[in-house]
């Protein structure tokens, strides 16, 4: 979980002067930056509260993670995401996955502390948003159709 003091971040600049360069600033998941309340010497992250807002964080989110997967078949019907970052072929047991796609059965188990998790602790969802939001989310955008989202800790 995060802390929120280390989500506050400020920027002092010599008033005196103009910036000659642009600054890019990484926003943390599950926030946006303060509009309202920045200038260009202060940027304040505050936490989505906007529904459309954090739907779209959580869109982003679940692309980034799809993006950094390396796809194995792992069984008769089933493919299994693993984190490109850290693959290791000659370790097979030692690889991270993210998703399995059980097609026989019709069940997408995504990992609990990588996913699942932070809709729950970061977005505020409850199991059957996040589930509903998973099971839309590959509908629409990977055209998986028929799979009920699972967690690991639902087995």
């Amino acid at each position: 979980m995060f802390n929120i003091k280390k989500l506050i971040k400020l920027i002092f600049l010599n008033k005196n002067k103009t910036m000659s360069k642009e600054l890019k600033i990484n926003v943390p998941e599950g926030f946006e930056i303060d509009k309202d309340n920045s200038s260009y010497d202060l940027i304040i992250f505050k936490p989505i509260n906007n529904e459309e807002d954090k739907y779209k964080a959580m869109s982003d989110f679940l692309f980034k993670m799809f993006n950094n997967t390396v796809v194995k078949l792992t069984g008769e019907k089933e493919l299994t995401y693993f984190r490109l970052d850290g693959y290791d072929v000659n370790k097979p047991n030692s690889n991270v996955y993210l998703f399995r796609q059980d097609l026989k059965n019709g069940i997408l188990l995504v990992r609990y502390q990588l996913i699942w998790q932070v809709f729950k602790e970061r977005f505020g969802f409850n199991h059957n948003e996040i589930r509903d939001f998973i099971r839309d989310w590959v509908e629409t955008n990977l055209n998986w159709k028929g799979l009920t989202p699972i967690n690991e800790n639902n087995l």
